[in-house]
């Protein structure tokens, strides 16, 4: 007290705690009527052992149930979460062949334009080469070319075209 006079404190005992008596209590706060077992003037708690471990095991079932239910609702999520995925995924699989099916009939209607068109034309190597590629655009017919290898019906004509276009830089970084 005399080199630190605020190094030694009174205890601080609140006014709603309640000191030591010598008999013990066992809560079980869980269970739905907050059952408890205690040392009293009538017994203690050896002589309860057979309600103690009645009420250890009806506090066990009912933790266990609130478990299962959870992870029931949680198995129920998943599923219904997994439902939504594959419906997602069909409808996009759907939405991609439809869109597929409605190039290729673009194409198809291009390709018979081209061979119209190249009965038309004099000049026999151009008009030769105009019904390779009307071949190629085709999708009932899908030859392959030289130059541009085989046709992509995932996308559009203009589209793919562009891809084809576009050069990439050794450069570019």
């Amino acid at each position: 007290m005399k080199i630190r006079p605020y190094s030694a404190f009174k205890p601080r005992i609140r006014k709603y705690d309640h000191p030591y008596n010598g008999k013990l209590k066992i809560e079980f706060k869980d269970y739905p009527y907050h059952a408890y077992v205690k040392d009293t003037n009538k017994g203690q708690l050896k002589d309860k052992i057979s309600e103690i471990i009645i009420n250890f095991y009806k506090e066990y079932i009912s933790v266990r149930n609130e478990r299962l239910e959870r992870e029931y609702e949680e198995r129920k999520r998943k599923e219904e979460k997994e439902r939504k995925n594959q419906k997602a995924k069909h409808v996009n699989d759907e939405k991609t062949r439809v869109k597929k099916l409605v190039t290729e009939a673009h194409d198809y209607q291009t390709a018979m334009r081209i061979r119209k068109y190249a009965a038309v034309i004099s000049d026999g190597k151009y008009k030769d080469w105009a019904l390779q590629k009307a071949d190629w655009l085709d999708p009932t017919v899908a030859k392959d070319d030289e130059i541009l290898k085989s046709r992509d019906y995932s996308k559009d004509l203009k589209e793919y075209l562009d891809d084809l276009l576009k050069i990439e830089d050794e450069y570019d970084w």
